[in-house]
């Protein structure tokens, strides 16, 4: 198998779980918003204290494998040239 078609593979791979990653977040910080606007005391709701850092973490690793996707795809562009 040549060089950069695993590389493909590999953006591939990076570009599925950055969508997956991304799309947690946003569901997760959706659900989290509603569930705290249900509750009497909606301190966290109103002012967004105490942080959740797990919603941004998800947001960020998603942007993290898209980045790690589009360097494997000009690897992959790279590759295929030489060869």
């Amino acid at each position: 198998m040549p060089d950069f078609v695993k590389t493909l593979i590999l953006a591939g791979i990076f570009t599925l779980l950055g969508i997956i990653l991304l799309a947690w977040g946003g569901r997760e910080g959706a659900w989290y918003g509603k569930v705290l606007s249900q509750k009497r005391d909606l301190r966290e709701f109103v002012y967004g204290w105490p942080d959740r850092p797990e919603l941004i973490a998800l947001k960020i690793g998603g942007w993290v494998s898209f980045i790690l996707a589009l360097v494997s795809l000009v690897l992959s562009l790279v590759f295929w040239i030489k060869s």
